[in-house]
């Protein structure tokens, strides 16, 4: 653990233009303090994912989701849930799900 800060949700959010309440951020899009509010989205550097609501987010397939959400071993096939977000980020706000 490098022990700075790379960014925030709230950083993002401004910057990106993420139409969301809550956003949550980690550097690798490894773990992620839970989402309470919603719309809300989790992001890595290279984009984000938006759930619309908290049905969405629970249900996620992609998410474990428990005292931190943690990106599922299903994801492996694309490297990681959130290396897909480069291909989503401004051109698709889906959830997947």
């Amino acid at each position: 653990m490098s022990g700075y800060k790379t960014n925030s949700g709230d950083n993002l959010k401004r910057q990106w233009g993420i139409p969301a309440v809550q956003v949550r951020y980690h550097r690798d899009g490894t773990w992620f303090m839970p989402l309470e509010q919603f719309p809300g989205a989790l992001c890595d550097p290279n984009g984000y994912i938006i759930f619309q609501n908290e049905q969405e987010y629970q249900s996620s397939r992609y998410l474990e989701i428990g005292q931190r959400v943690m990106s599922v071993a299903a994801c492996r096939e694309c490297q990681a849930i959130f290396g897909l977000l480069t291909v989503l980020r401004g051109r698709s706000n889906q959830p997947l799900t």
